[in-house]
């Protein structure tokens, strides 16, 4: 490459710099102070703060290896449910790192979703959205939810359903 077609690009870096220098110089200040007047950092640090700090709640949810179902602790952000909601939820959500790691797998398909969960005279009514029929191995689904179930409330029956149609 000549000279030639080399110094329009210098010229243009140099001119590009001395804008952003401009910039800065003019308008940081004022930038600065208005972060700090707004404390927008303090509020990132503390909603920061707020989500490490959030609450957990482990359960213990069904998952199966090319031998058999194997119960596996999960750890999860505790939300505003109770707790056969949240341990559902955590159930039908993708898989963590941790459960894929260690080989589980889980017959629940992607995006299925928790419709509906009541206890009702020593049943636990689980409803499913129809994704949830479209299992690999239906069995193995519903085997999954009413052990993760019975983890949590071992005096329980499960009755699942799927977009309100029983599946038992």
């Amino acid at each position: 490459m000549s000279r030639k077609n080399i110094l329009p690009t210098v010229v243009a870096f140099i001119l590009y710099a001395i804008f952003l220098f401009a910039l800065i110089f003019f308008f940081g200040p004022s930038i600065k102070k208005n972060l700090e007047e707004g404390r927008y950092v303090e509020r990132m640090d503390e909603y920061t703060k707020r989500e490490l700090m959030a609450e957990t709640r482990t359960f213990s949810l069904c998952y199966y290896t090319p031998y058999g179902s194997k119960m596996k602790d999960v750890v999860v952000r505790e939300r505003p449910s109770d707790d056969l909601h949240q341990m559902l939820e955590a159930l039908v959500d993708t898989p963590s790192r941790s459960v894929v790691l260690e080989g589980l797998i889980s017959y629940i398909p992607d995006g299925t979703r928790l419709i509906g969960a009541t206890i009702d005279d020593g049943i636990a009514f689980i409803d499913m959205s129809e994704e949830f029929l479209s299992s690999e191995d239906i069995e193995k689904a519903i085997d999954q939810v009413k052990k993760s179930v019975n983890a949590l409330y071992p005096e329980l029956r499960v009755f699942l359903l799927a977009d309100g149609n029983p599946l038992d």
